[in-house]
Formats: C-alpha cells, structure tokens, sequence
C-alpha cells in the first residue's frame, strides 16, 4: 500500500495576512520613485481585490505624498479599465439603452421602500437559512453536474469545469479532519465569481488560438443578471446621494422590488460585498434577443447595461471565504432554477 503521509503537508493561511501592505506589496521604494505605483496595482487587481481595497492598500505603501491630488485613486482606476484589453469576452451590442431617470429611481423608492421593505417582502426574515446558503448548495441548485460552468477566484484565475467535478471537494458538516485537510488543497471555498451562461466545451479554438472563456464558447444564458452600482460618491448618482432618508442599497432595493412586479424572471439575489446588488434572472424560454431587450430596458434604472449583455461577465457567488467581503445570498426562488435544455 503506498504511504501518502510522506508526501502531504498542511498549509495554514492567515485571513490577515491578505491586508499585510509589506508582505503583499513588499516595501516601497524610499528614492522617490513613483513607477512601481502602477505595477502594484495591477499585482492587487490580478489577485482579486477590490478597488476600494487596493486603493486603500496602496496609500498605506506609499512612503512620500501622492505626486498629484488624487494619483493613487487613477491609478487604480487605469489599472481596472485595462481589464476589458486584456480578456476578450464578448461582442459589443449594437442597441442602446436609456438615459438614467435619477429621480424616476427616488420615485420607485417612496412608492416601494427601501432594503428592509425589500427583506420583508421576500420573506427573508422567514427564511434566515437563505443567508447561510452555501457557495456549493447554491451551485448545485441552480446548475446541473453537467453544465460546464466558467467559475473563478478572481479575474485571472479561472477555469471552465463541470459543476460534478468541484461540488465533491467543498466540505461537508459531518467530514472527518482528514478529508477536510484534503478539501482544502482544492481551494473550492475560495471561488467567488461566476459567469452567468454556461460553456459549450472547456476551450476552442479559432483564429489559431486556443479560448475558453469567451462569445463563441458560450453554449446558452441559462442564467443572465443584472447589476446596480449605486452609491455615495459614485458617477452621477451624487445629484440624490447622500440623503437622510435613502442610501444607495436602499434605491438598488426599490428599482428589485419594482422588477418583481413587473414579473422578471428573478432567481436569486447576491449582495457583492461592496456597493452592489447582483440580481440574477432565468433564461428559460427566453431568447438571447429578448434577454437583451429586458436587460436595456433596465438602464432608466441605473443598471450596468454593459456588464449584463456580456455574456462571459463573472458575477458574485454567495458566500466564499473572503476575509474581508461578505457576499450573502438575500433571495433565492425555487420556481426560476432553470434545468431546461
């Protein structure tokens, strides 16, 4: 019989360690020097932080001012705004939606209320196992061991695999220690992102390369979503925000609730564990022309138009390990998993 212990170790990680600025960044040039600035960054995005978080984190390596009032925050933004050239993904749509109607937004929000309305007529209170909904029994009831799925830690490390091959290696309650330590070299717990669409094949190849995660690989929008980044200090949305009375949760919650009574075909509800809530919609019996037409029909509202009609566009999973980031699952109605061919 052969002896795996010679060959095991246990690795343990610090959460902390994630926020240690030298460890992570090493220590910051003291000549002056400002060129390092932009390879740290992209080192924090590539690793999957946030840009609050890198932002934040590069302030606090920077040993001397910041050459320009604000260099660190455009850096950072430089930094993510080359994601889209560095990924190819999708084609871009040629229709377009409408204007923003900020105050059309605070309108729904006095007719509908604001987060907790939104909690209680979702029964969430009533179902406080939804928050606790692990990433791999969301996974398993909404896709199929089969459906290849384009699941992800962070931008760059990702993979195209069938739900089958990863669900056995998330830790079950009742797993011994030994098969908990083994789970743990797999790293499931740590996948946070996760494109909407399933895969056709694990990669292919056109134009003499070889792809995975892009258009012509997508098989079907069993799932698409919709996004809303509104919060203080973001774009446009400083003419109604801050207020006494709303936050931006508390418009997102309102622009949801009117989408539940127009009938979208909501399945679920995943905080990001920023500033956005991630509302994921069925596909069944849907076209991708008339997915679209629900998705543009959104942008009056504030939503993310150009991250929903992507079909490749990795959205958050409820409930990995983050150190710092909660994503929580707030919604999840049985009625829209779509298992159809």
């Amino acid at each position: 019989m052969l002896n795996l212990r010679k060959y095991s170790a246990v690795l343990e990680v610090n959460p902390s360690d994630a926020y240690d600025i030298n460890g992570i960044l090493g220590e910051c040039p003291d000549d002056m020097r400002h060129f390092a600035l932009k390879g740290k960054a992209n080192f924090l995005r590539d690793n999957g932080y946030a840009p609050e978080e890198a932002a934040e984190m590069l302030r606090a390596w920077l040993t001397r001012p910041e050459k320009t009032n604000g260099e660190v925050s455009s850096t950072v933004q430089q930094s993510w705004s080359e994601i889209d050239e560095l990924v190819i993904v999708t084609k871009p749509s040629t229709r377009q939606g409408k204007p923003t109607d900020y105050q059309g937004v605070v309108k729904l929000f006095r007719q509908y209320g604001g987060w907790g309305d939104l909690l209680d007529y979702v029964g969430f209170e009533r179902n406080p196992e939804i928050r606790d909904t692990t990433t791999d029994r969301w996974l398993s009831r909404l896709y199929l061991p089969t459906d290849l799925l384009c699941i992800a830690r962070n931008m760059y490390e990702w993979r195209i695999v069938s739900l089958g091959e990863i669900l056995p290696h998330f830790s079950k309650p009742n797993d011994s220690a030994a098969v908990r330590k083994l789970n743990e070299m797999f790293r499931v717990n740590q996948y946070c992102l996760l494109t909407p669409a399933v895969y056709g094949a694990r990669e292919i190849e056109y134009d003499g390369r070889v792809w995975g995660r892009c258009e012509r690989n997508v098989l079907r929008r069993k799932y698409w979503t919709i996004e809303f980044d509104i919060a203080e200090g973001q774009g446009s949305w400083r003419s109604v925000l801050p207020h006494r009375d709303y936050d931006g949760f508390d418009l997102q919650a309102a622009i949801i609730r009117h989408l539940l009574e127009l009938g979208y075909p909501i399945v679920s509800i995943v905080h990001s564990g920023r500033k956005s809530l991630h509302v994921w919609c069925s596909g069944a019996g849907l076209t991708d022309e008339e997915i679209e037409t629900l998705i543009l029909a959104t942008s009056v509202y504030g939503a993310d138009v150009k991250a929903a009609l992507n079909n490749s566009q990795f959205m958050r999973l409820p409930n990995p390990v983050h150190p710092n980031r909660q994503q929580a699952c707030y919604y999840l109605d049985p009625k829209f998993i779509n298992h159809g061919r």
